[in-house]
């Protein structure tokens, strides 16, 4: 219920099973964590620790683990069961940015995933009015301008 407190939960549990079970603690990149952030931990807080549990055991965020395609909705409320619901540009929209969120804007690495030139990206993130990262959000301005077409960031999220 209290989505704000996920990152939280996540930093009290993961400092305390890695040092119960001398590990050390995992690094969380921002994709990861919007998506612990938007699943809906059925079992509650007990679930969330056991995962981070299991995160800290296989040195790795296991996303897999998560029912990702029926708990999360993303950005227009629409469950991603439903995705053919979603105009074609929707689509495209939101899997370039869940691509430039999970390589941390890296340009490169996201127009090599996604199979277009650089060049191209930056036209999709200007056309579609992607920001160009979380300090955006954070801070309310951009930290990247030229890889940002900045809009109203409260929005974007």
């Amino acid at each position: 219920e209290r989505k704000e407190d996920i990152p939280i939960l996540i930093e009290y549990f993961m400092a305390k099973i890695s040092h119960r079970i001398n590990k050390k603690p995992l690094n969380i990149s921002i994709w990861e964590l919007n998506k612990l952030k938007n699943y809906t931990w059925p079992g509650n807080v007990r679930e969330l620790e056991n995962f981070i549990e299991l995160s800290i055991n296989k040195e790795r965020i296991p996303i897999e683990f998560l029912d990702i395609e029926a708990n999360i909705k993303d950005e227009f409320g629409i469950n991603a069961n439903n995705i053919e619901l979603m105009s074609l540009e929707d689509v495209e929209r939101k899997h370039i940015k869940e691509i430039l969120w999970k390589t941390e804007f890296n340009m490169t690495k996201a127009s090599k995933i996604l199979g277009i030139g650089r060049n191209t990206l930056y036209r999709k993130i200007e056309k579609y009015k992607i920001t160009c990262n979380a300090r955006c959000f954070v801070e309310n301005r951009c930290t990247k301008v030229e890889h940002c077409a900045r809009m109203e960031h409260i929005n974007e999220r």
